[in-house]
């Protein structure tokens, strides 16, 4: 080789080999700081557990009890099928209902062949098991039309929607013109002709709430109307009706959220029956088929309340993208700035939500209450809260009442009867209403003509049978939340009310009709329906300003939310709201959005300062004790060993700096493991109707870790949440939480990311699917009931997404503000109940703000509340975490514990020293998520003295590693080279 040319390849080489060397050196480092988030990419693990062979096999604390997973799917799937049977809202039907057995039906629609299953998002669910429509109709016993069918299969590429969102690319309803469905079909109309059975399908999820103006094909842009397409379509299946060459027109409303139902009942339609099914899960529609022969009653209520018209819901106009003025100019603008600091919405509506706005504003018109204002209750809600429609009726008698005063409980009895043709069940709702008092007036109280306080759902009751229900309801129904004068729960003195009925609506002229008969002036032309005043007892009760203001634990109950309220926030400057009033409606119902301006000192309370503290810090390292984590499951009695043992402080004296900041900064769907005490990573994710496998997939599916043969990534789907709670059978999603815990256990959960119980403020929210209700009581008691279920089986629920996270819109960052009355009343009610009722030990906070402190770095919320006031004692994790207006620091000093994502150690190198204040609050939080993780799932197999953790080195390290050292020799080869030339050449000429 030529000296020129050799000296060129060994500099190639010399810069080759050393930039290879830096950015593999490079990507070294930060993949080792970054160990515990590569690791839970790869599925992989730096410890092994290893068993004393004498000690036998460990200990099951939480054993399935399945032996396959074909025997859990088998389960999950009768199960996901009776949620949707009793689910399932039957909201009109002129006779045609139950169809006769056999018959020849038509789907008409893209989700005849493409169902809407659950929604998009994080919590969405890709079942390995799925039933349509046409599956479902066929196992009833109908004959489905193949021809349409196959077509609408072949084109939904052509006629399929679009939903925006983290899933989605925009607002399109999409659905084909009646004269390419006709000419598709051809003769096959006319064969399978004994029902039109249109299936109306719309999505949601999470990232974006639904378009009321924007909609590509919408009317009016609105995404909850009937398109074009779809009104062709009836309006063409109505004229066949009436030649004679169809039989009936069904509707089904595929859907978690509520649609406008104008078209339900304009006689263009024709509409027969409509039957509002939510989203299905993996095998709703073989109960659909099986509501429509008849085999089945539907026997669900509606969660929300359905307006003929949405612009008629004043929600709507104070919920979407609200900007600051001046925003700009205050926060000096940019992308960050005009994403996370600039947006914000004002819960102007106050706790005049679905049906509490359109009950009372309709009692306060009977009553001929001033300033009432113009609202025709007929014409604005096509179906109220509680409605739904069975194949027999019912009427009730012999209500009583019964107060225990030792536990401040009412229990209401109730006799239901049978009286139709067909066996079916039947829910009995119970509303309670306080009197609105001039005190009220003066303190800014508001109250609802009638509030859900309890509820019951018979056995199948056949023709002629009777069954009498009993429903406990605490006093503290009779209780609201004074935030101006008492600042706590008070119960004003007057005349109050217990009644049942089938609805809201039905409940509240019941207590109409009793107030005319004890001489109230009612003007009853404006009634809906005169009521029956035998099915509400009233109740005159002294004031009280003590019994509601304690706490379960003991904690005084007082204001905690001043500065949420714009109101009496201090640096409001001029901004100012009129919360809606029943007080004056005319004047407080507003069709125009809250106009909010920046102020300075909004943008610097939007900011973190860290204070410094110079205090003692933590025990790191000690070797006083050797605890692992499986002796703090149970003391020597087989007891659980509370929060508060000291043997706690023992083991957290061993844990190092780098083992506590570890455990706070690894939360992305997961925990982490600690050798040095013996806990085992955990695998915590998603899963509101159903376990999510979008992280990690194909490697912690069911039984991955074992060679069933069945074994999967995606488990059953179940119907929505909206659906599980329009079955109004808390028994039953005891059920639903029962069989997602066995799903967790198969596929190596130890933690889930729900129950979602955040409101159903307005009909367009993206996330509706997820959540329960426009109801706290129902939304509440249905999650509750969910997390008793599913905690059987060790696994920690976090109930999500707390607090006032209610729409998708500008969710990150977004200033919610709102009054008190309304936080407790509404939207905290739901949270409390699940860790009251449910026991479930761990909270998600929203990604917003409350007023201008992000819920995970608000103390008030995450401390005062969770833990002094509610006894909440895991984790408090944040939702998916966004540096650009997080700070972890802050999120641990308010008591929130893990952050939704895996960063490096470095992130909290800082506070080492001179913060001893985080220093002690990193403490807390291992702690928490210590003791959630010893009493959970994640520690089966483990036994005290016999289980030990082992570090080890995961092979993508060793290999990193080892190409270190290759890279470093082939570097240092490439040096050696023309230092070897170098010599040889002198030693010549020597």
């Amino acid at each position: 080789m030529k000296k020129s040319a050799k000296i060129l390849v060994q500099k190639i080489l010399i810069v080759l080999f050393t930039l290879l060397f830096g950015i593999l050196s490079l990507a070294t480092v930060i993949a080792m700081e970054n160990k515990t988030l590569v690791n839970s990419a790869l599925g992989v693990s730096d410890y092994v557990v290893l068993q004393n062979e004498s000690a036998g096999e460990g200990t099951d604390y939480f054993p399935s009890a399945y032996g396959s997973v074909a025997e859990v799917e088998a389960a999950a799937a009768t199960l996901s099928e009776e949620v949707e049977a009793e689910g399932a809202v039957l909201l009109t039907n002129n006779g045609v209902l139950p169809l006769a057995a056999g018959s020849k039906v038509s789907l008409f629609g893209v989700a005849s062949a493409d169902p809407i299953y659950g929604g998009t998002g994080s919590g969405s669910v890709k079942s390995a098991i799925t039933v349509d429509f046409k599956q479902g109709l066929e196992n009833a016993g109908f004959s489905v039309n193949p021809t349409l069918y196959e077509w609408y299969a072949a084109n939904l590429d052509t006629y399929k929607g679009e939903t925006s969102g983290l899933m989605g690319s925009g607002w399109k309803i999409g659905e084909a013109p009646w004269t390419d469905i006709e000419t598709a079909a051809g003769t096959s109309l006319q064969e399978y002709s004994d029902a039109a059975i249109v299936i109306l399908s719309r999505s949601g999820g999470e990232g974006a709430d639904l378009s009321r103006t924007g909609t590509q094909d919408g009317i009016n842009g609105d995404y909850l109307s009937l398109n074009e397409n779809e009104r062709q379509t009836l309006t063409a299946l109505k004229a066949r009706k009436d030649a004679g060459t169809l039989g009936s027109i069904i509707v089904l409303i595929n859907a978690a959220n509520a649609l406008e139902c104008d078209f339900l009942q304009d006689d263009a339609y024709g509409i027969d029956a409509c039957l509002w099914v939510g989203t299905i899960g993996s095998t709703g529609a073989n109960a659909i088929g099986n509501i429509l022969s008849g085999k089945i009653s539907p026997s669900g209520r509606l969660v929300d309340t359905y307006y003929f018209e949405h612009d008629d819901n004043p929600v709507v106009y104070q919920s979407g993208d609200f900007t600051y003025e001046n925003a700009a100019a205050i926060t000096g603008g940019g992308e960050t700035n005009d994403t996370y600091f600039s947006k914000y919405v004002v819960y102007q509506e106050g706790i005049y939500v679905g049906y509490r706005y359109a009950e009372t504003r309709y009692e306060d018109i009977v009553l001929g209450t001033p300033n009432a204002g113009d609202f025709d209750y007929a014409s604005t809600i096509a179906y109220p809260f509680g409605y739904g429609l069975s194949y027999t009726e019912f009427t009730y008698d012999n209500m009583k009442t019964d107060y225990d005063p030792t536990s401040d409980t009412y229990t209401v009895s109730v006799t239901v009867n049978n009286i139709g043709s067909a066996a079916s069940k039947e829910v009995v709702q119970i509303y309670a209403q306080q009197p609105y008092t001039d005190y009220d007036r003066q303190n800014g109280i508001e109250k609802a003509s009638v509030e859900l306080a309890g509820f019951a759902k018979t056995a199948v009751l056949q023709p002629g049978e009777s069954e009498t229900v009993q429903i406990e309801v605490p006093g503290s129904v009779f209780s609201s939340y004074d935030a101006n004068n008492a600042k706590t729960y008070i119960r004003d003195a007057g005349t109050h009310y217990l009644a049942s009925g089938k609805n809201a609506h039905d409940a509240l002229n019941n207590i109409l009709a009793a107030k005319a008969q004890a001489g109230i002036t009612v003007d009853s032309e404006k009634m809906t329906d005169p009521g029956d005043a035998t099915l509400a007892v009233a109740f005159e009760l002294e004031s009280d300003t003590s019994t509601y203001s304690t706490s379960s634990t003991g904690t005084v109950i007082t204001n905690l939310f001043d500065d949420v309220d714009i109101n009496k926030y201090d640096g409001r400057e001029d901004n100012q709201v009129t919360y809606m009033t029943r007080s004056d409606w005319a004047g407080t119902v507003r069709t125009e959005p809250v106009t909010l301006s920046m102020t300075e000192q909004m943008f610097a309370d939007m900011q973190y300062t860290i204070p410094e503290d110079d205090g003692d810090y933590p025990t790191y390292d000690s070797d006083e004790t050797a605890y692992q984590l499986v002796d703090m499951i149970q003391d020597a009695n087989g007891d659980p060993i509370s929060y508060d043992d000291p043997a706690w402080e023992d083991l957290l004296d061993q844990l190092s700096w780098e083992d506590t900041a570890t455990l706070c900064l690894t939360g992305l769907r997961n925990t982490a493991g600690v050798a040095s005490i013996g806990k085992p990573a955990t695998l915590d994710h998603n899963g509101p109707a159903g376990l999510t496998q979008s992280y990690r997939e194909g490697k912690n599916g069911l039984a991955a870790k074992t060679n069933d043969p069945d074994k999967r990534d995606n488990p059953v789907s179940y119907p929505g949440n909206c659906i599980q709670a329009a079955s109004f059978n808390t028994e039953l999603l005891y059920q639903v939480g029962d069989m997602m815990g066995e799903d967790a256990l198969w596929a190596g959960y130890s933690g889930l990311y729900g129950y979602a119980v955040n409101i159903h403020r307005s009909p367009y929210s993206g996330r509706n699917y997820e959540y329960y209700s426009e109801d706290p009581f129902l939304s509440g008691v249905m999650g509750a009931a969910s997390s008793v279920g599913i905690q059987t089986h060790g696994v920690y629920v976090y109930t999500k997404h707390l607090a006032l996270n209610d729409q998708e819109t500008n969710r990150s960052g977004l200033c919610t503000w709102s009054n008190e009355q309304t936080i407790r009343e509404i939207y905290l009610t739901p949270f409390e109940l699940c860790i009251s009722q449910g026991n479930a030990h761990c909270i998600m906070t929203g990604l917003n703000r409350m007023g201008v402190i992000w819920t995970s770095a608000s103390s008030n919320l995450c401390r005062t509340l969770l833990r002094d006031e509610w006894g909440c004692d895991g984790i408090i994790i944040t939702d998916m975490y966004n540096e650009s207006y997080m700070n972890r620091a802050a999120m641990l000093l308010a008591g929130t514990n893990l952050p939704d994502n895996n960063g490096d150690l470095t992130l909290l190198d800082v506070y080492r020293n001179g913060y001893s204040n985080v220093a002690h609050a990193m403490r807390e939080s291992a702690h928490r998520i210590l003791y959630t993780v010893a009493h959970s799932n994640a520690m089966n197999g483990y036994q005290a003295g016999a289980t030990q953790i082992v570090s080890v080195t995961p092979a993508w390290q060793k290999i990193l590693l080892a190409s270190d050292v290759a890279l470093g020799i082939l570097l240092l080869a490439a040096l050696s080279w023309p230092c070897i030339d170098f010599f040889k050449s002198r030693r010549r000429k020597g």
